[in-house]
């Protein structure tokens, strides 16, 4: 077994290896002898870690994301785990919309000299809560443990954790509130530009109906080319019944609507006097003008100046999904592909997440494991992604000829089947190698 490790002259030996479905390699333990040189070791800390099976090709790869020394009775502990150089302070929203985020950030904070050294580790904290470090420090603990060095390692997949999906996705919305209403004494037609390449499915609205027996009828538009609502791309109705209160209210397209970033549209709204509209007349920022339609048809603007409060619902697929989480969180990937990729019933959640939440929320919608490779490139793939293993009454997993499987090849996320049986296999979850072991060993949750 090899070890790749730069700026590191002392010995070390691979003592425990781990990975598992999500991500492929999850941890790796190495031990090293007592250095005197053992202060130089926080400088391991974010570096690349290679382990090379006896073949020559990797078996685990990731980054050192702990050091420890053990002196005795006295352990000395660096991490990048307890440390963050980008932070804010989270802030309810008040009476936030069903599909919005309940909580909103103060302005990020960077430490850009930590950022170029470890990247960027970004941690969105309580409003009452302390601040990390923007560096690792170091802790002191009791130990009772034999004098010497230890490094762990993570996959790379973790570092999908470091970064906050802020924001996922810039949606074709406005929903600020405003407390104005405005009933549909004539036609409204709100301006807006598609914020993102996207495939719209809903449309939601805050509305109300006082005594209406006429539905609400509303279009998606395209732009005539002259500042007023075109042909309509998408249209339907809302029925009256039980919606006399104010309340944001969803209305599914009869087919989804793909739209193109930059794309000019209109929101076009009618049913009477008896539906209101909530308006923003204090908005600083709008999507565009709106308009009110005038006996003869024609349009103009709606006085005093005011924004429509809306928002678009777009569904998502797996292609998308990922990028937008490489985009996001892949920091020190060097790409991603999709090797699935089914439309996804994906709805932000109204909380801020990391891009490793949003990466295992899209492999349990797609069916999907997600494997970053030694080159560092993100895959997605459908599951099982791999041949089957064949796990014998001894503990051992061959491959189907009957080999010794090697520690190279993967064991975690593959279907595993008994030896000689004809019983029905199981997917893998997870799988560890320790020192002395002649291959890894599934892990199964226990009964």
């Amino acid at each position: 077994m090899y070890i790749e490790l730069s700026n590191t002259p002392m010995p070390w030996n691979v003592q425990a290896l781990d990975w598992d479905a999500y991500g492929g390699p999850r941890q790796a333990v190495l031990h090293g002898a007592p250095n005197p040189n053992w202060q130089s070791l926080p400088e391991l800390l974010g570096q690349a870690l290679y382990i090379y099976a006896a073949q020559g090709r990797p078996a685990w790869w990731g980054y050192v994301n702990q050091v420890q020394v053990n002196l005795g009775r006295v352990r000395l502990r660096w991490q990048l785990s307890e440390m963050a150089n980008r932070t804010a302070r989270l802030l309810p929203v008040q009476s936030a919309a069903p599909f919005a985020n309940n909580w909103q950030h103060t302005p990020w904070q960077d430490e850009p000299l930590s950022q170029g050294r470890f990247g960027v580790r970004e941690r969105l904290l309580p409003p009452d809560s302390g601040t990390p470090p923007t560096w690792p420090q170091v802790q002191f603990a009791t130990s009772n443990a034999t004098p010497g060095l230890r490094l762990i390692g993570r996959g790379w997949v973790e570092t999908l954790a470091w970064r906050t999906c802020d924001p996922l996705e810039l949606r074709s919305e406005f929903i600020q509130p405003g407390g104005e209403l405005q009933t549909l004494q004539s036609n409204l037609a709100q301006a807006f530009i598609a914020q993102s390449s996207a495939t719209v499915t809903a449309v939601w609205l805050r509305a109300a109906a006082h005594a209406a027996t006429r539905p609400l009828l509303w279009a998606l538009c395209a732009d005539d080319g002259a500042g007023s609502p075109g042909a309509p791309l998408a249209q339907g109705s809302l029925a009256a019944d039980g919606i006399s209160s104010m309340a944001w209210r969803r209305m599914e397209l009869s087919e989804p609507l793909p739209l193109e970033i930059g794309q000019p549209l209109w929101l076009l709204l009618g049913g009477g006097p008896q539906w209101s509209m909530e308006l923003n007349e204090a908005a600083l920022t709008t999507t565009g003008p709106l308009l009110q339609q005038l006996p003869d048809g024609t349009w103009a603007a709606r006085l005093p100046v005011a924004q429509l409060l809306f928002s678009l619902e777009t569904a998502w697929n797996a292609a998308r999904l990922l990028e937008q989480i490489g985009n996001l969180g892949g920091q020190f990937l060097s790409g991603w592909q999709a090797e699935t990729n089914p439309t996804l019933r994906f709805t932000p959640p109204t909380h801020f997440f990391t891009c490793g939440e949003a990466l295992q929320q899209l492999c349990a919608l797609a069916n999907a494991q997600a494997l970053i490779t030694p080159e560092r490139v993100l895959r997605l793939l459908p599951r099982p992604a791999g041949e089957e293993r064949l796990l014998g009454e001894d503990g051992l997993v061959r491959t189907q000829t009957g080999r010794l499987l090697g520690l190279d090849e993967s064991l975690a996320g593959h279907p595993l089947r008994l030896w000689q049986s004809h019983g029905p296999q199981t997917n893998c979850p997870a799988a560890r190698w320790q020192a002395g072991d002649l291959t890894a060993k599934p892990i199964f949750t226990k009964l």
